[in-house]
This record gives C-alpha cells, sequence and structure tokens, in this order.
C-alpha cells in the first residue's frame, strides 16, 4: 500500500546533524610570512639611476577653491596623463642588510612586488635565510615573479636548511600539500617538527593536526593536545579553535564544554569564522552555558559576514523557529539559500524543506526534489530520506520505487530512524521491493532501538504473530507498552484486547 508518512516541518528543520557535517574540524595553518613592517623608516642608500618609474600628473593644476565671483567648475578626475620620471635605485653595497630586508618588507606591503624581488634576490644571492624565505613567498604567491613552485620550495629549503623557523614551517607545508615537491606527510611532520621546537606557533598548530589525524606519523591524541595547547597559548587563533574542538567533541579528550567555551572565545575574538559558528551553537544548544539565542545569533552573524556557510544556514533556522527573533520563513529562505549556494548539505536540504512545505516560497515539489538531491549526494541523511519519499509518492519526480527504497536504504544506514521505518514497510508490504520479513523486522528494530513509537508498535505485532521473528508474546508486549507510553493509539489499543 502507498504510505504518506510525512515528517512534520518542525523536525525537518535540522541543526544538530548540520553540526555533524563540519567535521573537517581540526584545520591547519597557511603559508607564512615572515616580514614584519615596522614603523620606522627603513634607512636605505640610494644613488642616481637611469631607472624610469611612470607616474600619473594631471594635466591641468586643480585649486581647491574657486573665484568668489565664479562658481567652480567640475573637475575630471580622470584628467591626468602618465610621464616618465628619473628614479634614484638602491645602493645595495652601502645599504646595511638589516635595512635591505625591512626595506623589502616595505615595499611587500606596499604593493611593489617588482622592487620586493628585486631586494629578496640581492639578499638571496648571499643566502640571507629571511631573504630567501620571502622570496619563496614571493614565488609561491606569483608576487613580481612568475608564480613557481618549484622556486618557492627551493628558497624554503635554502632557508629551512639554516635553521630559520619560518622557512622550515613553510617547507613543511610544502611537503603536507604536494606543492613544488613530491606530496609527503613524514617530510612535512620533520619540518613542522624542527620549526615548532623553535616556538613558530604555525608549526606547532600543523604538527598538532598532523598528531591529531595520523598524518606522516602515528596518531597521538596526547600528542595533538600537547601541540595544539602549545600554539593557543601563543595566542594562534586556529590552534584556539582546534584546541576549543577537542574539549567540544571529546576528541581525545574527556568531553569538556566548559573548557571549550575558554578556547572558542578567543579565537573568536581574532574573527575566527568558525570558532563564532561553534560558539553560537553553544549558546544555541545550551552546551556548557544556559541557552542564549541572542548571544547565539550575534556570534552566528559575524561568522555569516565573513561567508561561513553553515552560519548561514543556523541564521535560516532561528528566523524559521522565531529564535531571538520573529519568525520569518521569507528570511529564513534567504539565508538557507546563502548557505547552500556554497554547497552546504543543510542549507540544501532546508532550503528544499521550505519548498516542499511552501513556507516562505509558493509549495514547489521540484525544487525541493533538486536541492535534496544536492544535499543527498554529499551523504545528508535527512535529504537521502525525504528524497526517497518524493520518490516514492511521484512529488516532484517520477515516481519510482526502486529509487525511493535505494534513498531509504542511505539514509537508514545512517541511522536516520524516518527512512527506517519508511524502508521497513516497504519490505514488510512488498510495496515496490521484494517482500521479506526479516529485513522488515531489522529495520524496525533499529528504529525501535532508537525510541520511534511506531516502529516499536510494529515491532511489537511482529514478534505477537511470528512475523519475521520467533512468536514472542512477552517481548511483544514489552514493545507495545513502550510505544504506548509515548502515548501511540494503536499500541494503547492493541494492549487492551
Amino acid at each position: 500500500m502507498k504510505r504518506l508518512i510525512f515528517i512534520l516541518f518542525s523536525l525537518l528543520l535540522i541543526t544538530t546533524v548540520a553540526m555533524a557535517q563540519n567535521k573537517r574540524i581540526p584545520r591547519p595553518t597557511s603559508l607564512q610570512n615572515s616580514a614584519i613592517v615596522s614603523k620606522a623608516k627603513p634607512q636605505v642608500a640610494r644613488k642616481p639611476g637611469t631607472k624610469k618609474k611612470p607616474v600619473k600628473r594631471w594635466k591641468k593644476h586643480v585649486t581647491t577653491q574657486a573665484p568668489a565671483e565664479k562658481a567652480p567648475e567640475p573637475v575630471d578626475l580622470t584628467d591626468y596623463t602618465e610621464v616618465e620620471t628619473d628614479e634614484p635605485v638602491i645602493d645595495f653595497d652601502n645599504t646595511d642588510p638589516a635595512e635591505l630586508l625591512l626595506q623589502g618588507a616595505v615595499e611587500l606591503d606596499k604593493g611593489d612586488y617588482e622592487e620586493a624581488v628585486e631586494i629578496y634576490k640581492y639578499l638571496a644571492a648571499k643566502d640571507q635565510p629571511q631573504a630567501l624565505n620571502e622570496l619563496g613567498v614571493c614565488y609561491y604567491f606569483g608576487y613580481g615573479v612568475p608564480q613557481n613552485f618549484a622556486e618557492a620550495a627551493e628558497c624554503f629549503r635554502r632557508s629551512a636548511n639554516q635553521d630559520n623557523a619560518v622557512g622550515q614551517y613553510n617547507l613543511g607545508l610544502m611537503y603536507h600539500n604536494g606543492d613544488g615537491v613530491m606530496q609527503d606527510n613524514k617530510y612535512a611532520v620533520d619540518w613542522y617538527q624542527k620549526s615548532a621546537n623553535q616556538g613558530n606557533s604555525d608549526a606547532q598548530n600543523n604538527l598538532g593536526y598532523m598528531f591529531n589525524n595520523g598524518y606522516g606519523v602515528k596518531q597521538d591524541m596526547n600528542q595533538a593536545l600537547h601541540w595544539y595547547t602549545q600554539s593557543a597559548n601563543q595566542g594562534n587563533a586556529v590552534a584556539q579553535y582546534n584546541l576549543g574542538w577537542m574539549y567540544f567533541s571529546g576528541e581525545g579528550v574527556q568531553q569538556d564544554y566548559a573548557k571549550a567555551l575558554e578556547w572558542f572565545p578567543k579565537a573568536a575574538a581574532q574573527g575566527d569564522a568558525d570558532a563564532q559558528n561553534r560558539l553560537g551553537w553553544m549558546y544555541q544548544n545550551g552546551y556548557g552555558t544556559n541557552p542564549d539565542y541572542y548571544q547565539a545569533r550575534e556570534w552566528f552573524q559575524k561568522a555569516a559576514n565573513q561567508g561561513n556557510a553553515s552560519a548561514e544556514n543556523s541564521i535560516g533556522l532561528m528566523y524559521a523557529k522565531g529564535q531571538s527573533v520573529s519568525r520569518d520563513y521569507n528570511q529564513a529562505v534567504d539565508w538557507f539559500r546563502k548557505s547552500a549556494g556554497q554547497d552546504f548539505a543543510a542549507g540544501q536540504y532546508n532550503l528544499g524543506n521550505m519548498y516542499m512545505n511552501g513556507a516562505g516560497v509558493p509549495q514547489n515539489y521540484t525544487e525541493a526534489a533538486q536541492w535534496f538531491h544536492k544535499a543527498a549526494a554529499q551523504g545528508y541523511a535527512a535529504a537521502q530520506s525525504d528524497l526517497g519519499y518524493l520518490y516514492e509518492n511521484g512529488l516532484g519526480v517520477g515516481q519510482d520505487l526502486g529509487a525511493a527504497a535505494q534513498w531509504f536504504q542511505r539514509a537508514a544506514d545512517q541511522g536516520n530512524v524516518n527512512a527506517q521505518c519508511n524502508l521497513a514497510d516497504m519490505y514488510y508490504t512488498g510495496y515496490g521491493v521484494t517482500k521479506d520479513l526479516s529485513k522488515a523486522f531489522t529495520l524496525y528494530s533499529q528504529a525501535a532501538d532508537q525510541g520511534n513509537a511506531t516502529a516499536q508498535y510494529r515491532l511489537g505485532t511482529m514478534y505477537l504473530n511470528g512475523e519475521g521473528v520467533k512468536k514472542d508474546k512477552k517481548k511483544g508486549k514489552a514493545w507495545l507498552q513502550k510505544a504506548a507510553d509515548q502515548g501511540l493509539q494503536e499500541a494503547i489499543t492493541a494492549l487492551k484486547k
């Protein structure tokens, strides 16, 4: 028989599973530039040269005041021409190398990459380790030179071999990512270790990341915790986030929401969007603190302002549920659409949900099916389950019971209780699949163990009737009682017989 088991709209707006989608939790840091621009102007010797530099000059003089008897004429701000002027060149031989290095940082900071590269190449030829690192950064990003990862790696190697901590870190990152060298996590760990031992906080975080995941080294959560802590104590925002996540999730440590609430805010205050998003989660769900929807929305908004897709989805949920704001399905749709546009599965699922229920948008099963498909393809169980429902009933897609069973199975394999019940019904009745009471029993059991009242009732009747399992009245009545305790009328009636 055809079933129209439809999940309540309020339950479809998933919150907790959205967090599980972000399971790429620990994060490495990226390439490091050691150049620090001082407020003091570098003392660089210069000499006359023939180097030409194009500059823009106005074609006519522009005064700031017009004569009192005349209205000011409009000024065309594009009315300039380019001319070339002679510019003094740096006298490398008569300038202290430390001042040259600082001048290179100044040029790099203001975007005069060719000038910076000229300085760094001069110093690199003398094997100056910091200049070698900076030249490597220029090659890596293509600043003033054609982008060349191999040249960047070689510069970092020459710097690292002189025990320069930043060069060691950057070379480790090249091996980690396989940029300009063959990807090799063991070499990455070696170079991260050398840099971390010198106190480089990015290297410490990345070393923790390698231990956390068992990349290039045997997984060791104690070592991960140690290096994250070393880095976090130096104010590294990524490490603070990673450390907060370990305590929040209980990954490698005893779960401790209070400690997570120590570290997430530190990273969040530095603008780390993931930490801001996680902090929003903690306030929204009352993890280690009393629920505070206003605080939650404030942190979600900060993360969303940086384009964090999970936070965008969470704000959409708050509008859909009326948490700290008036319920507004139109606003919810807007936020879900932003999240879905970044290929975030929970956002795609919730946007599809709005179309399926006609909340904030006209009801459109075709649109719902398209968004469910996108989320389901990423393994999102709730979307797989609802997509199965659409295929089963021919809503927005052609009716296809085989496809329905396949999507239910994928979701059921992930423990989705609705999919387990729906697929169990199909096997119990033989609707769209070969009737198989044993499979139905197994699926009902899985859903019943999760507390689903309908599955408990079905399981009870199967025990009473000996369907797919040896008859057992005691177990049958026990399952019916569990369903009846949840107020399921069919179970209450069955127990009275």
